[in-house]
């Protein structure tokens, strides 16, 4: 008899991480309204297409995609990617001080803490913005100790989504080890290294 654990066993959930932009807080349509101010467009959606390819990276990666995809649509970008990045989080760190909970958002991370069990961030936000997202919402992230809130730009994620670090880092901080949690995710580039972590 092995001492592997069968894959069919169902192992108890100790321990939760969330995502934040499109998971707890409703920010995604914020996010492609500044990203429009940011290139200088007039009003217009955000394509799906760039959308799904930028979903839950960090600055550094979205924004090389999003300067190269306009170019290639003849529109003049005279920016950097820091430069976009920049002012796109400025636009965005004043949309988001009035963002909203997603629909059950609070009810979930109400009854989730309620039951005892840790709770933690995994964002690939910057610290900055997520403290705007946390005034924005004290109700909701009063549930969550501010030391296990883990962002993009934390020094100990290496990498950000897809690869697993910001989970394994939140997993850390809540003391448990990242089989123990259930990741609350709604990107790809979120989605694929939870279970990995």
């Amino acid at each position: 008899m092995s001492s592997q654990s069968s894959p069919d066993v169902i192992h108890p959930v100790k321990g939760y991480i969330f995502d934040v932009d499109g998971t707890l807080l409703d920010t995604e349509t914020l996010s492609d309204i500044a990203m429009i101010q940011a290139l200088s467009l007039p009003p217009q959606p955000f394509p799906w297409e760039l959308k799904k390819r930028t979903l839950g990276l960090r600055a550094q990666e979205w924004a090389p995609l999003v300067i190269s995809y306009y170019r290639s649509l003849g529109h003049d970008i005279p920016l950097t990617a820091s430069s976009l990045w920049g002012g796109w989080e400025s636009h965005l760190s004043s949309l988001c001080a009035s963002a909203r909970c997603k629909a059950g958002a609070l009810q979930l991370v109400e009854r989730l803490a309620g039951g005892g069990r840790p709770l933690a961030v995994a964002t690939s936000s910057e610290r900055g913005a997520m403290e705007v997202k946390m005034g924005a919402q004290p109700a909701l992230f009063g549930h969550f100790d501010r030391g296990c809130i883990v962002t993009g730009d934390d020094p100990a994620v290496f990498k950000g989504k897809p690869a697993p670090d910001i989970f394994l880092e939140a997993a850390r901080r809540v003391g448990l080890e990242p089989g123990d949690c259930l990741a609350f995710e709604d990107s790809l580039a979120g989605g694929r290294p939870a279970p990995a972590a």
